[in-house]
């Protein structure tokens, strides 16, 4: 027993990192929903990032994370001519490095301002305020 609840605190990150044509955002969302109900949360993947055209992660309390344990909504962040979705992808992977403490980068430094104002679509479970953790529905 106690060899399984190491297994389950074990933290697994998925990128998925697209560099070639891709799903539509309408299309990946409906997959994306789908999935995450037919799959547990340490299955579902932490971004997705399909270069030049979107970025999708999850929302919870305190905004964009790529944490679906604590997620209440998915971020769907599109593209824009600023071009930032690339140094947002950086901001979520070097919070993720940081939380699992496999290193620490000082991306703060250098992705200052980045991660502020996202303009991303949530979608949230309308059920219930506050939305529930997408892991319970």
């Amino acid at each position: 027993m106690e060899r399984q609840s190491r297994k389950l605190l074990t933290p697994n990150l998925h990128f998925f990192f697209v560099t070639a044509k891709s799903f539509s955002v309408d299309t990946i969302k409906c997959e994306i929903l789908n999935y995450i109900s037919a799959h547990e949360p340490h299955l579902w993947t932490n971004v997705i990032f399909a270069l030049d055209q979107y970025l999708i992660t999850f929302c919870g309390d305190d905004g964009v994370c790529p944490n679906p344990m604590h997620a209440r909504g998915i971020s769907f962040q599109s593209a824009s001519d600023r071009q930032d979705i690339l140094l947002r992808f950086y901001l979520l992977l070097g919070r993720a490095i940081e939380v699992t403490r496999v290193s620490g980068l000082p991306y703060w430094q250098y992705l200052d301002g980045v991660g502020e104002n996202w303009n991303a679509d949530v979608c949230y479970s309308m059920a219930e305020y506050p939305p529930p953790l997408l892991r319970d529905l």
